[in-house]
């Protein structure tokens, strides 16, 4: 079954007046966060994948923007936009631990200028990530 937010990249809504400041100009000063899961890691049951979203977005509040990305047989992408992936990361670790999905992470963060991605998780991994 499809998940919400099937897509092939992030779309940041129309801006939005934040006094002297708006979100879209506030989004793109942030880093690109991605929590990405093997299909297995959630035994094909879609709600579990759910439940983890909105875990996440209690965890981390309303300091970031999350999104979810269903990839088919590839798996589940979690995307952040965030302006601390390794705060963000660290402020989920215990609950991705805890609900035995940590062995089953990979995770990356790339800034808004470049495509190539710094992996956080696992942690001292050589293997590149790439966003599917």
């Amino acid at each position: 079954s499809e998940l919400r937010g099937n897509r092939p990249g992030i779309r940041i809504p129309p801006a939005r007046s934040l006094g002297s400041e708006t979100v879209q100009s506030r989004n793109l000063m942030r880093c690109e966060l991605v929590f990405h899961f093997e299909r297995d890691a959630f035994g094909g049951n879609s709600d579990a994948v759910f439940k983890l979203e909105e875990t996440l977005r209690s965890i981390l509040s309303d300091s970031v923007d999350l999104e979810l990305e269903d990839l088919g047989v590839r798996g589940v992408n979690f995307l952040i936009q965030t302006r601390d992936p390794a705060g963000s990361f660290a402020r989920c670790k215990y609950v991705l631990q805890t609900a035995g999905y940590l062995d089953s992470l990979n995770a990356a963060f790339r800034k808004p200028t470049t495509e190539t991605f710094t992996v956080i998780w696992p942690e001292k991994s050589k293997k590149p990530f790439v966003l599917d």
